[in-house]
């Protein structure tokens, strides 16, 4: 690829897209001995601010975040919701605050909201973009587009996986019946309705094997399900939640039906 002056630019490689084959958080792709996945202990609500403890970093607890703003001389400016006591019912009040930040990490499913934090950079850049008024302007302007190009390609992907669904299922089995199936983790790419499937047990910090399994399922299903239900109704979610109880049931007890006949079950 060429810039406007001739010169030669590399293009960043395209982001990949969202996977129903049972990578859906790339940890697969992204595993190597050197940089292993944990999970939280006791529960992953103590992740985040047992990391952000043992570094040092300051954070706001029992907060909605709101927005994030970057800030010209460096930093965020990070808008939160508080709640005071009492609010829910005559005494407390809710309050929007805002705090200066040096960095901001957001841990959250919710994909739309780092596509905000990251489109506010890219308005942020194309606001210093046109601030700039010396003898190097054109080429930095052309380094400015090339950031802000990528950036908004981010800010896309993320839109858009924060538009795929899935649904997280936990369910029980026989212990014996648990204890034949042959692997702790697996992804389903066969499968329209589950794409990954891991035992409960193999968590850090549980010893015992129970029977719990969790089952995530692909994004087109999850789609295909909430696409009969009318997603503002809650009794008709509630409908929508107990036909995917149902078919992940009955879908991960095909899959592990090959190995009843180890058991007694």
């Amino acid at each position: 690829q060429q810039s406007s002056d001739g010169n030669n630019t590399t293009s960043p490689p395209p982001m990949p897209p969202p996977s129903d084959g049972g990578d859906f958080c790339r940890f697969v792709d992204a595993y190597s001995e050197q940089h292993a996945t944990y999970t939280g202990v006791p529960n992953l609500t103590e992740l985040c601010p047992n990391i952000c403890r043992r570094g040092g970093v300051e954070t706001i607890s029992n907060a909605t975040y709101v927005g994030a703003t970057p800030v010209s001389e460096g930093g965020w400016t990070i808008q939160v919701k508080t709640t005071t006591e009492g609010a829910e019912t005559e005494g407390g009040e809710t309050v929007t605050e805002e705090a200066h930040f040096d960095a901001l990490v957001l841990a959250t499913h919710k994909g739309d909201l780092a596509s905000q934090a990251v489109q506010a950079i890219v308005n942020n850049e194309l606001a210093a973009a046109r601030d700039i008024n010396d003898e190097n302007k054109q080429e930095k302007t052309e380094q400015s587009t090339l950031v802000t190009n990528r950036l908004t390609e981010i800010a896309q992907n993320l839109q858009r996986v924060s538009s795929l669904p899935v649904y997280s299922v936990k369910m029980r089995f026989p212990t014996e019946l648990s204890h034949a199936v042959p692997m702790d983790a697996v992804s389903i790419p066969g499968s329209p309705i589950v794409q990954f499937l891991a035992r409960q047990s193999s968590q850090a910090g549980i010893v015992e094997d129970e029977g719990y399994w969790t089952a995530i399922t692909t994004a087109q299903y999850a789609s295909s399900v909430l696409d009969q239900y009318n997603r503002d109704d809650k009794n008709d979610m509630a409908s929508a939640n107990q036909q995917v109880c149902q078919e992940v049931s009955d879908e991960v007890t095909r899959l592990f039906s090959q190995y009843r006949a180890d058991t007694n079950d």
